[in-house]
């Protein structure tokens, strides 16, 4: 029972301390951190200017009024062509543009991102082995398969569905190859009862998984609802009390 709970052990889920010392390892990539998160930046800009663009196009050339609020002109808006066709036209080659940007600085920071986290991968495990070939001998008489270590460091990787699989295949694998033995003392039903109650263990925690799962997405289907009949609702009225025009909406 001690054992299992120890291996249960979640540990913090933040570690200002841990965090620090791998942020040292970006040191030598900074500038393709800083580069990705600039890609970051721009594309969450971009990302703005669809929507902000619709507006425009409604406002100056599908609902156009004149009692439209003078909200509705805009640096961009200004600088469009009069004529609906013309002024649309140019509204979607901007859109497209826009996307295009947007894929490229997208494709940059992923690539960045993903490069820089196998080189700090690399480094890691090669100061890992250069460590362990410099330790001296009596070190691994003392502390077999670096067990210790592990279990110290790597607090935040076990996680109960990890945790039950790992139990699982260890008693499989015990029981084969002891199996030999199982049946020579007639064990084979108490050695199948506690498989057994280790594999609803299992079951338990990706139950407990899934139930998470199947609240957290509804109730985010329900806020994002509830979040554009709010903006519906009260933009409307903004709407209908000449506040605000449709392409704001």
């Amino acid at each position: 029972m001690a054992s299992n709970q120890e291996e249960e052990i979640l540990g913090k889920a933040y570690d200002g301390r841990l965090m620090r010392r791998l942020l040292t390892y970006l040191r030598p990539y900074k500038w393709h951190v800083v580069v990705a998160l600039a890609a970051i930046i721009l594309k969450s800009g971009l990302d703005v200017l669809g929507p902000y663009l619709t507006k425009i196009a409604i406002d100056k050339y599908l609902a156009k009024s004149a009692d439209s609020p003078s909200s509705s002109h805009s640096w961009i808006g200004d600088r469009l062509s009069s004529t609906p066709l013309t002024g649309i036209a140019q509204i979607g080659g901007l859109y497209v543009g826009i996307l295009i940007f947007t894929f490229l600085l997208e494709f940059i920071q992923t690539y960045l991102m993903q490069w820089t986290g196998q080189k700090v991968m690399f480094d890691l495990r090669r100061q890992i082995f250069r460590h362990l070939q410099f330790m001296h001998v009596a070190f691994f008489d003392k502390h077999p398969y670096a067990t210790m270590i592990f279990r110290d460091k790597v607090r935040d990787s076990y996680r109960r569905i990890r945790t039950a699989i790992a139990r699982i295949n260890s008693y499989l694998q015990e029981a084969v190859s002891g199996m030999l033995v199982l049946q020579l003392f007639n064990r084979e039903k108490r050695a199948f009862n506690k498989f057994s109650d280790i594999n609803a263990s299992h079951m338990e925690a990706f139950k407990d998984a899934v139930l998470a799962y199947s609240v957290y997405y509804p109730v985010v289907e329900i806020l994002s609802a509830f979040a554009i009949a709010s903006i519906i609702w009260w933009g409307g009225n903004d709407v209908i009390r000449g506040v605000a025009t449709i392409g704001v909406l």
